[in-house]
């Protein structure tokens, strides 16, 4: 019984060193051109500033990083100062897919949970683009169809999409970085009706990030 005792408990610390070592990797392959030998780089914003925390270069259409992460990072993948896509550092195996029809990241969960909110996002999205297009083309074949019941139905659609999945996320990084990216980056934008939305609906720890609190104070809402 005592080395039965004594195995489970090698066993026990093998399995905690394991997972004190477990880290990210991410596998990707790009089909763009000129992409070939080109350096790639993980960036976070900060403070007010712009961090690298990886990099690597793309071979054969493809490119790879490992790394650790001590907390769940959102980031942007980019190429010199040309962002690519959003993608959440966070521990587990991250598989990326750069196309010039697609973008995607998936393995872990917050990356899994943001492109299915982009993918939806974008659906939504593309039957606005169509919406425009019909009635533009009906006014250059001079046809008199009402379309604003339709784009209404749709933006509010997107707009509940949006808030839905913040709100969802209130308590993750998900949550803060698709709030900053919904007001396009600036601090200076008017707040619109869903910014409000969401700012009246969130808990407090939502509105102590100090990103949120930036944000808030720079357009008088704090």
């Amino acid at each position: 019984m005592r080395q039965i005792g004594n195995l489970v408990f090698v066993l026990a610390l093998v399995s905690f060193a394991i997972s004190c070592r477990r880290g990210y990797t991410v596998d990707g392959s790009i089909d763009l051109y000129g992409f070939e030998g080109e350096k790639l780089y993980v960036v976070v914003h900060e403070h007010g500033e712009f961090i690298v925390v990886d990099s690597c270069s793309v071979k054969h259409g493809h490119f790879q990083m490992t790394g650790s992460a001590d907390s769940t990072m959102f980031s942007v993948l980019a190429h010199g100062y040309e962002p690519l896509m959003p993608l959440v550092l966070e521990n587990g195996h991250i598989n990326v897919r750069i196309s010039p029809s697609s973008l995607m990241a998936e393995g872990t969960r917050y990356n899994n949970q943001l492109y299915d909110f982009l993918d939806r996002k974008n659906d939504i999205d593309n039957r606005f683009e169509d919406i425009i297009q019909r009635s533009q083309q009906d006014i250059f074949n001079r046809m008199n169809h009402n379309y604003e019941d339709s784009l209404n139905n749709v933006v509010e659609e997107a707009e509940n999409c949006i808030y839905e999945f913040i709100r969802k996320h209130y308590g993750d990084p998900l949550g803060v970085s698709v709030f900053l990216m919904m007001c396009n980056g600036s601090s200076l934008q008017e707040p619109t009706p869903l910014v409000r939305r969401v700012i009246d609906d969130a808990p407090k720890k939502f509105l102590s990030n100090y990103k949120v609190r930036e944000y808030l104070r720079n357009t008088g809402m704090l």
